[in-house]
């Protein structure tokens, strides 16, 4: 068989496996943890919760009051949707203002960061990305490099002292 119909025959395993995988998660069924980097996250839809997908993955995460998230990069594009509250992000080094119903484009390698600037409000966003393939394969090629990698000095939040309102 030749490579094309090793494609085809991939194709037709991928759609008949996809047929069995989830395809509703529930807003009320988050469980939003702190991660390193300053935020309070869950995934929605990723293939750890059973979902086939060709690399998108999607994620909602939060900043506390006043709170920011560490500089990082990846290396997948990255569409942000902003659920409620405002701030900013970081793209390298160039600031963007937003609010709820904003939506914020990152391109890859793109270093960036995210500030709530209510001091009262937790800020909400959904993040979109397709992280599977170039991804990775780049951690692959790269291997031992970091592809996920913060800048010198660590500019992300003390994690530890950050107070989360309750949720209203």
């Amino acid at each position: 068989m030749g490579f094309y119909e090793d494609e085809l025959e991939l194709s037709e395993k991928a759609e008949k496996s996809r047929g069995k995988s989830a395809i509703l998660r529930k807003w009320k069924n988050l469980r939003m943890k702190p991660n390193s980097r300053g935020a309070r996250s869950d995934f929605m839809i990723d293939p750890s919760l059973g979902f086939e997908t060709s690399g998108l993955t999607v994620a909602v995460n939060q900043l506390p009051p006043g709170g920011y998230m560490a500089s990082h990069r990846h290396g997948g594009e990255a569409i942000i949707y902003i659920v409620e509250g405002r701030g900013y992000t970081r793209i390298d080094d160039e600031r963007f203002d937003w609010e709820d119903g904003d939506l914020i484009f990152i391109s890859h390698w793109c270093w960036h960061q995210h500030f709530n600037t209510d001091p009262q409000r937790t800020a909400t966003y959904i993040r979109f990305a397709v992280t599977e393939s170039l991804f990775d394969i780049m951690n692959i090629i790269l291997d031992p490099l970091l592809m996920l990698e913060h800048r010198a000095p660590w500019d992300g939040p003390d994690v530890k002292s950050i107070i989360w309102p309750e949720p209203h």
